[in-house]
């Protein structure tokens, strides 16, 4: 093999490998989301100013997944709650363990007493968003996640 045909070998898989990742980024297989936007996206409404993100990650194993963590005003966690439907969960196995998630995910660092809230939402019969909000008992400080069976 020539070295000319080595280098454009070499070419031809760099490229193949930017159009793959191009794909699936334009199609949504990888949501690229600053802090902010994952967390209205998570949330799944517009979050205040003063939400303070702690940690963030996105993954794709079995559909797509967002993981947050930070500190709210239980001002705004309430104001949050009444905008969508969200709906108060038997917060039983909500600490952990969790499948899948980042190292960080530690809901059951929120203390004995913790407050689960959930939203599932049906898109077109076929994609199911789901929404976990998990908030220790002064509503200060939260675990949320977002996942979809795409």
């Amino acid at each position: 093999m020539s070295k000319y045909s080595k280098t454009i070998v070499i070419i031809l898989c760099c490229l193949s490998l930017l159009g793959t990742f191009c794909f699936l980024f334009i199609y949504g297989y990888i949501p690229i989301r600053s802090k902010k936007s994952m967390v209205n996206h998570v949330l799944g409404a517009k979050a205040s100013s003063h939400v303070k993100i702690l940690n963030a990650s996105q993954g794709i194993e079995q559909g797509s997944s967002e993981w947050i963590h930070g500190y709210i005003s239980p001002a705004d966690l309430n104001a949050l709650l009444v905008s969508r439907p969200y709906t108060h969960e038997d917060a039983l196995g909500y600490a952990g363990p969790w499948p899948n998630a980042p190292a960080w995910w530690k809901p059951s660092s929120l203390g004995a007493k913790i407050e689960v809230f959930s939203w599932i939402h049906d898109n077109n019969n076929d994609v199911i968003d789901t929404r976990c909000l998990i908030t220790n008992d002064k509503r200060s400080e939260f675990y949320a996640v977002w996942f979809t069976n795409w």
